[in-house]
C-alpha cells in the first residue's frame, strides 16, 4: 500500500492512476517547476501516477493562463505562432 497527496486530500491505494485521469496540477508549483526543467518522459517517469493526458491538460491550462494574462495586461506576445503550431499537432 502506498500514499499520495493531491489537491488537499490523501489518496490511498493501488489504482490511483485510474482514479485521477485528466486533471491538471497547475496549483502544484513544485510539479510545474519540474515540468519546466525535465523532458516530458522524465517528468512522467518521476510522477508515475500521472499520465500524458494529465501533463497535456496542465500544459494547456498554463498556456491559457499566460494568454489571458498577456491580453489583460496589454503585453505583446506571439500568440498566433503558438496557435499555428498547436493546430499543426492536431
Amino acid at each position: 500500500m502506498w500514499y499520495a497527496y493531491h489537491k488537499h486530500y490523501l489518496i490511498i491505494g493501488e489504482n490511483m492512476k485510474n482514479e485521477l485521469k485528466g486533471f491538471n496540477f497547475a496549483d502544484e508549483l513544485h510539479k510545474i517547476d519540474d515540468m519546466l526543467v525535465c523532458s516530458k518522459e522524465d517528468f512522467l517517469y518521476s510522477y508515475s501516477y500521472l499520465d500524458e493526458n494529465d501533463y497535456e491538460e496542465t500544459r494547456k491550462f498554463i498556456i491559457e493562463l499566460m494568454k489571458n494574462y498577456y491580453k489583460q495586461n496589454n503585453i505583446k506576445a506571439d500568440v498566433e505562432t503558438y496557435e499555428e503550431n498547436e493546430n499543426e499537432k492536431i
